[in-house]
């Protein structure tokens, strides 16, 4: 009898042993792995700034093509002065910057988790009462 649990105790020793460098290769492997998808996600992040800037370029060169379509239609086809057809592009231009200031504002209220700072500055106070 001691005999077969010394044979247990020396298979089971033997299997532990045998597991730390499998063990050991799981952990290398997945380091590995996780240094590759770090590079990665940083090259995928370089490539989301690089066309953000180019698509924000994109959009600005539009932008300023509406405008000047806007001034050429108002100085030609309407017959408005040059001056005047500036301060209406103009006017119109910072409407818009206005528009869009009130919904970033409004959109940004939301950014600092309104309700839970609430809730928790109630438990505070609660807990400062008590």
């Amino acid at each position: 009898m001691p005999s077969k649990r010394k044979s247990q105790l020396v298979d089971t020793v033997r299997d532990v042993l045998m597991l730390v460098p499998n063990l050991i290769s799981t952990i290398s492997n997945i380091t590995a792995l996780i240094n590759l998808e770090a590079r990665l996600a940083g090259q995928a992040a370089v490539t989301v700034l690089v066309l953000a800037v180019i698509c924000a370029t994109l959009i600005s060169s539009a932008w300023l093509c509406l405008l000047a379509m806007l001034f050429v239609y108002l100085t030609s086809s309407l017959q408005l002065s040059i001056l005047l057809s500036l301060f209406i592009v103009f006017i119109s231009n910072a409407a818009l910057i206005i528009i869009l200031g009130y919904i970033f504002l409004n959109a940004k209220k939301s950014l600092f988790f309104p309700g839970t700072i609430q809730k928790c500055r109630s438990l505070r106070k609660a807990n400062d009462d008590q």
